[in-house]
């Protein structure tokens, strides 16, 4: 049961006014109209802290520079609202209080096309930085480890790196060297005038087949080898390295092994 302090209309709280638990904790204060809460409002936890502060609408979250709170005292959100929902540009929080995600939101979900949104790990490094629809990535953007280091650059679909033609160019995959069979499935693709790919992870990925021309590098960025693919494996002419930059192998590749080594 609450207990309501301030002015009534026809029985019904109508203007400034305040509302308690049954218990006397502070529930809600700001202006209703029709019993209603309206605008300038602040809602409260049951134990005394600020859970919402700004306008309302139907007794819903409405309006713009509003703020929402964890029970914790934590600000969770700031921006605008509609219906309830995140709607318009915002700050998402994590519980510890460090930054989740900037940008626009459309419903209740990220919405940054064109414009772009950033979104961040817990340790309040950032994750990623591009465009978003449907709470998803979608459109350009850029990916990162939780290392601050670059995981990706390029396009990306219903939250996926978007896959076209192969040229396999980026320095962050892992393989075993001699039969180019991937451990952590993570490939960036660069078909000219684009830079897309497909990540996914663990030991038993499966991996897309790739063709032609390309680049792969071990994890410190040192060329590991460059030359021909043919369905996912060294075939070919190319040139394979040691991870102290050494020359490995020059030569002819054919499914995965070298067969035929050039002098120079």
């Amino acid at each position: 049961t609450l207990k309501y302090e301030g002015e009534f209309q026809n029985g019904l709280y109508h203007g400034i006014g305040t509302l308690y638990l049954e218990d006397g904790t502070l529930h809600q204060e700001g202006e209703f109209e029709n019993g209603l809460y309206l605008a300038n409002s602040e809602l409260y936890f049951g134990n005394g802290n600020l859970k919402y502060e700004g306008d309302l609408q139907n007794g819903l979250y409405h309006g713009e520079s509003s703020k929402l709170y964890f029970e914790n005292g934590t600000l969770q959100y700031e921006g605008e609202f509609q219906d309830g929902r995140y709607h318009g540009q915002g700050k998402l929080y994590f519980e510890n209080g460090t930054l989740k995600y900037e940008g626009r939101f459309l419903q209740g979900g990220y919405n940054a096309q064109g414009i772009g949104g950033k979104l961040y790990f817990e340790n309040g490094t950032l994750k990623y930085e591009g465009e978003f629809a449907r709470n998803l990535y979608e459109g350009l953007g850029k990916l990162y480890f939780d290392t601050g280091a670059l995981q990706y650059e390029g396009h990306f679909r219903s939250g996926r790196i978007e896959t076209l033609q192969y040229d396999l160019l980026n320095r962050s995959i892992y393989s075993q060297l001699d039969n180019a069979i991937f451990y952590f499935c993570i490939w960036i693709l660069y078909p000219p005038g684009h830079q897309v790919g497909v990540i996914t992870s663990g030991p038993d990925c499966i991996w897309p087949v790739y063709d032609g021309q390309g680049k792969l590098y071990f994890p410190d960025g040192t060329l590991q080898y460059e030359g021909a693919f043919q369905n996912g494996l060294y075939h070919g002419y190319g040139k394979l390295y040691f991870s102290n930059g050494n020359l490995k192998f020059k030569g002819k590749f054919e499914h995965g092994k070298g067969t035929e080594f050039l002098l120079d």
